[in-house]
């Protein structure tokens, strides 16, 4: 199958090479013409296990390249992955100008037919926003969209992409499900789990799953402040707490809190669409509340 990226950072670019090493035809692109530069250079602007190694073998196999522009990307591709980055807006906004750019433009240029896979962590409902985007800026386009969020850890990723927990398409059409199913083929007929819903469904799916991790860690720190008044040691409770199977010892470790390029933008994200949208953090969402207290003032017993 062919297939074009847009957007090659660290979703694009693994999707890219992952696809490419299950046997797709794969043409990535991306705005900035540097990193496409270095792409076709094969040199990855990033550190990540294992993606080197896909990098370079799919480029030498022919089945992942790089292109400058979405025109050329998506020539006669049968899907498109929509994989460009939004930087926050502010009171739990993102921004979705640089995917909406690219939406018109692969709407200028896409085949009939094509099926457009929105890859970037979303707030509910911008499925259907770029669907409509995509009807006014080429009415006579045939299209199926498909939401389908990546899940991927970061120094994990390649194996997360092609060992996933589970793969989630939402959309409204048997065409779109039908794609999401061609292109995973190798790993559903491994055992590989598909869930498949509605759009905003899978949007949201994304967004709360961080959410809840990052709940997770800032319950851990909230029981740490309990642990220093009592004198136990957090580590050991989050360690017994950890053993049950209906917890799970991931994320559950006190610290400084969450930080990164995903989970504090993914729990303001969350809750923007919501009839919270507007309130402050402290009302939105406890854990953000949480975490905000945490970076302030460390505390709690850990043990080393």
């Amino acid at each position: 199958m062919r297939i074009a990226v847009i957007g090659t950072g660290h979703v694009g670019l693994v999707t890219g090479v992952a696809l490419a090493s299950l046997g797709h035809e794969v043409v990535g692109t991306d705005a900035n013409p540097e990193r496409v530069a270095l792409l076709s250079g094969g040199t990855a602007p990033f550190r990540e296990p294992g993606l080197d190694d896909l990098l370079h073998e799919g480029m030498q196999s022919g089945g992942l390249r790089f292109a400058a522009s979405i025109a050329e990307a998506v020539e006669g591709a049968a899907v498109v992955m929509i994989c460009v980055g939004r930087p926050p807006a502010g009171l739990g906004d993102t921004s979705l100008v640089a995917v909406e750019s690219a939406v018109r433009d692969l709407a200028r240029h896409a085949a009939q037919g094509v099926v457009v896979v929105v890859k970037s962590t979303v707030p509910p409902g911008t499925t259907a926003r770029i669907e409509h985007v995509i009807r006014l800026e080429r009415p006579d386009l045939d299209f199926a969209i498909v939401s389908s969020p990546e899940f991927l850890r970061e120094g994990h990723a390649i194996e997360d992409t092609l060992e996933p927990d589970r793969l989630v398409a939402g959309s409204d059409s048997e065409r779109g499900f039908a794609a999401i199913r061609e292109l995973y083929a190798p790993l559903l007929v491994g055992g590989r789990r598909l869930i498949e819903t509605d759009p905003r469904s899978a949007e949201l799916s994304k967004l709360a799953s961080n959410a809840f991790l990052a709940l997770k860690i800032s319950y851990a720190n909230a029981l740490a402040r309990v642990a220093e008044r009592s004198g136990a040691d957090v580590t050991q409770v989050t360690r017994i707490v950890g053993a049950d199977t209906r917890i799970g010892p991931a994320f559950l470790g006190a610290g400084l809190g969450y930080g990164g390029y995903c989970l504090p933008k993914d729990v303001a994200t969350s809750w923007g669409g919501t009839p919270w949208r507007g309130k402050p953090p402290s009302r939105r969402c406890r854990s953000c509340s949480l975490h905000a207290r945490r970076g302030r003032r460390p505390r709690g017993r850990t043990a080393s």
